[in-house]
């Protein structure tokens, strides 16, 4: 009789052991996942612009799509009420190239397509919904509304160039 007061007691014990570890495992993927969500921009930007990552890239346009995601997540954290300058500063921090000359060139450059994402009403909620999937959003204001911007010749491959008005 006392070995298998001794059984159950352990087995009870095991019980508690497992729900308190089963709690705590709920609470730390709880946790974590509401951190990723705050990082969610700086991280999708961050791997975007990893140098490593674009330099495996072929063709005239093969980083398009990324810039076009880069662009829908920096409004995208604009919209949460973060400073797109402060994503910016985390991305190159995360994928190690805070202080150089690339991240420089990435801040200014996603900064300057952000701009002119505005100014063309790029930022719908439908042109968000293209962009994050890496497509051309139609613009919405100006003299080339209901137009995808897309370069006119091979040479223009920068989406500030093919975008603007003049």
């Amino acid at each position: 009789m006392n070995l298998w007061w001794r059984n159950q007691k352990n087995r009870w014990s095991l019980f508690l052991h497992t729900k308190t570890l089963l709690s705590l495992l709920g609470f730390l993927s709880v946790s974590f996942l509401l951190q990723a969500k705050d990082t969610t921009p700086a991280l999708a930007i961050a791997n975007l612009t990893d140098p490593a990552k674009l330099a495996t890239l072929k063709g005239e346009r093969a980083a398009n799509p990324r810039l076009q995601k880069c662009v829908y997540w920096l409004a995208y954290a604009e919209e949460q009420g973060s400073k797109p300058e402060a994503v910016l500063d985390e991305a190159a921090k995360l994928n190690k190239t805070e202080g150089t000359p690339y991240a420089g060139f990435v801040r200014w450059g996603l900064l300057n397509n952000l701009k002119t994402a505005k100014e063309l009403g790029l930022l719908t909620p439908e042109g968000m919904a293209e962009m994050r999937r890496g497509k051309s959003a139609t613009i919405t204001k100006g003299r080339m509304r209901d137009r995808k911007p897309r370069p006119t010749t091979p040479s223009q491959g920068r989406f500030a160039q093919n975008c603007k008005t003049k």
